[in-house]
């Protein structure tokens, strides 16, 4: 009977991946600790012929102007944790560094992952989740540090994240939630705890851009991720304009004056269960175009590593492959 069981739960662990596939989520594979995470450039209207801008790699903006390329590309730091995240302690994450004011001159960078400079991201509904620590913040009125990118080489954001100090507290913050303004339109009524780890998945839907009251645009904070759906209300939520993406091509983060923030485990999906727990397809890419497997480690479901997986325990596999692709997956020992 226990095997039977078992191979029941397999059968349907099985079934929910392929139902709940992440797009993307080796957004720092073959990047070491302590790298910078830019590795393209986009220096004026043509493309630098050292460094260009690529796909499937973090680039420099194509904004120009200190208050866009100022300062120094984002570092690679070690993994960041949340207890249940089925990224908890995998992968590399981000640190924005806060920058100093030059005289006048406040300077920011825009670092944008770029997806691809095709469409097929355009209907729908698409969901970035993430851990986020938010060390520092010194504004009052908000600042973005996370957004999408409707062009490839980094100018054209929206869905903004902001962060912003809380109204009385100088140890908490707030999330604040915008599509194309300088300043958020919504920002959360709870306040969050400074150099704590939280999980926040962004949801944009192509087919709410528009529509009046239809918070196309959703900001869910520690959700519950066993769910299969998203939860019915998020956190925070505002609407998808009539001018706002027509196509999603990249990931942008940026670095400012008024925030210190890390980012990791940042997954890319088209569902909810793609976005928190859902494993990594190989039916499209196939495994013979990435090469043998080079690497695998286990995580429990913590996010700690485990040397050596116990039976009749449910682990979190992560592979890597000989052209550097990642492929995560829940399996039972």
């Amino acid at each position: 009977m226990k095997k039977i069981l078992l191979s029941t739960f397999v059968l349907c662990a099985s079934i929910f991946s392929i139902n709940a596939q992440v797009i993307k989520n080796d957004f720092t594979t073959g990047l070491n600790i302590g790298a910078k995470l830019e590795k393209g450039e986009y220096t004026s209207t043509t493309q630098g012929e050292e460094n260009p801008i690529k796909a499937n790699q973090w680039n420099r903006t194509g904004k120009t102007g200190d208050g866009n390329q100022g300062g120094t590309s984002p570092l690679v730091i070690a993994p960041m944790t949340y207890a249940g995240y089925v990224e908890s302690g995998v992968s590399n994450a981000i640190q924005l560094a806060r920058f100093e004011k030059v005289e006048s001159v406040s300077p920011s960078r825009f670092s944008i992952y770029s997806l691809t400079n095709s469409s097929e991201y355009t209907e729908g509904t698409y969901y970035v989740a993430m851990m986020v620590n938010v060390e520092e913040v010194a504004s009052s009125a908000g600042a973005d540090f996370f957004m999408l990118d409707g062009n490839y080489t980094a100018n054209n954001q929206r869905a903004k994240i902001f962060v912003k100090n809380a109204a009385e507290d100088a140890t908490k913050f707030v999330f604040g939630l915008a599509d194309d303004s300088s300043s958020p339109a919504v920002t959360t009524s709870a306040e969050y705890n400074k150099g704590e780890t939280y999980l926040l998945v962004l949801a944009y839907n192509f087919d709410a851009k528009g529509v009046v009251g239809s918070n196309g645009i959703q900001l869910f904070i520690n959700p519950d991720i066993t769910a299969t759906s998203a939860p019915a209300t998020p956190t925070i939520a505002t609407d998808v304009k009539a001018t706002s993406l027509a196509v999603l091509r990249g990931l942008t983060v940026r670095q400012r004056t008024t925030t210190k923030i890390q980012i990791g485990g940042i997954r890319f999906a088209d569902s909810w269960g793609g976005a928190v727990k859902g494993t990594q397809s190989s039916i499209n890419e196939g495994n013979m175009d990435k090469g043998n497997i080079i690497s695998t480690k286990y995580f429990d479901m913590k996010g700690i590593e485990v040397l050596e997986p116990a039976t009749s325990n449910i682990y979190i596999q992560k592979d890597v492959y000989e052209n550097g692709s990642v492929e995560t997956s829940k399996i039972v020992k």
